[in-house]
């Protein structure tokens, strides 16, 4: 497991483009997702000593790892005022499928390769297709031919993903919202992907009817559309710029707008499907939401009572009886 961390480090398996040597958190995240390979397989954890705890010469890699990082900027958080921007701005028939897919994806945590087309073609995740997306109202399940207006429910599967798990299933429940609702958005793509001449179960869901050809909508489009909407509203409402923000930051968005939410952090993993915490990097501290009430919450008066050490208890004792 060491040499192989350090041959993720050295960035042997990354893209010619990614700089080298990687980030601690990407070597660790990959170690962890490797770990969770091993475990949904029932073979030992490979980041574990012998006697199951973690092992002492990993935990040293990982620092020196750490000392040796550079400045990390992180892609800014979408926030919801975005997407609704973006909504607003639709116009085109083009325009409102690509808003379509891009709020369907942030509800689902979704990594760029997984809904839109990108660069690198040996991208170990599957893109979704019309057969991943299922509809349901109530118990009964939906055929994409029938009315998926009346769908209360989208459940979506993802057949291989980035850290190794496959065919695994997410579920959200209509918002009630008009603007920001993932069953609304993706009952919206479905429907227009299969009025795409020749469209089956294995068409892409970026697809889209342009004039007499079909095409597919990119990261960098989606990047570039939600970077229109960014500079509009501009820094010092949103407090980023355009240059802030890429391919991750809807994913961080979703992590952002449930952490904020309340929702509990293994619910929080389900539904983005982190294989461990290292999704905590997508919750940015710099967000001034993300400490709101902590200190009102410090001040509340919580008196408490410290239990005395045991060796205190004892003298007190023993003073007490040598007096009488």
């Amino acid at each position: 497991m060491l040499a192989f961390a350090h041959a993720v480090y050295s960035g042997q398996f990354s893209s010619p483009h990614v700089v080298r040597p990687l980030q601690s958190s990407s070597v660790k995240e990959t170690i962890a997702n490797v770990s969770a390979a091993f475990h949904f397989h029932n073979h030992p954890n490979p980041t574990l000593d012998q006697f199951g705890k973690p092992s002492l010469i990993l935990q040293r890699q990982w620092r020196a790892y750490t000392n040796a990082d550079r400045i990390r900027k992180y892609q800014k958080a979408i926030p919801q005022s975005v997407l609704r921007r973006l909504r607003e701005l639709a116009q085109t028939e083009m325009d409102k499928a690509l808003t379509d897919l891009v709020i369907g994806a942030y509800f689902f945590a979704m990594r760029s390769c997984e809904y839109s087309t990108v660069k690198e073609k040996n991208t170990r995740t599957r893109r979704l297709c019309l057969s991943n997306i299922r509809f349901f109202q109530g118990r009964r399940e939906l055929l994409h031919s029938q009315d998926l207006s009346t769908a209360d429910a989208v459940s979506i599967t993802f057949e291989f993903q980035k850290n190794d798990v496959t065919w695994e299933t997410v579920t959200h429940t209509a918002s009630g919202d008009d603007s920001l609702c993932p069953v609304r958005a993706w009952a919206a793509v479905v429907t227009r992907v299969w009025q795409i001449p020749g469209a089956s179960r294995d068409t892409p869901v970026n697809s889209f009817q342009h004039h007499a050809s079909t095409i597919e909508f990119s990261s960098n489009f989606v990047t570039c559309s939600l970077c229109a909407v960014v500079e509009e509203l501009g820094v010092d409402f949103l407090g980023f710029s355009k240059d802030d923000i890429g391919t991750h930051s809807l994913r961080s968005g979703c992590a952002m707008a449930m952490h904020l939410a309340g929702i509990p952090v293994y619910m929080m993993m389900l539904i983005g499907r982190w294989s461990s915490e290292a999704f905590m990097l997508y919750i940015q501290k710099q967000v001034r939401q993300f400490a709101c009430g902590v200190t009102a919450s410090m001040i509340q008066p919580r008196p408490f009572f410290t239990i005395p050490e045991l060796s205190t208890v004892f003298t007190g004792a023993n003073n007490s009886n040598s007096q009488n």
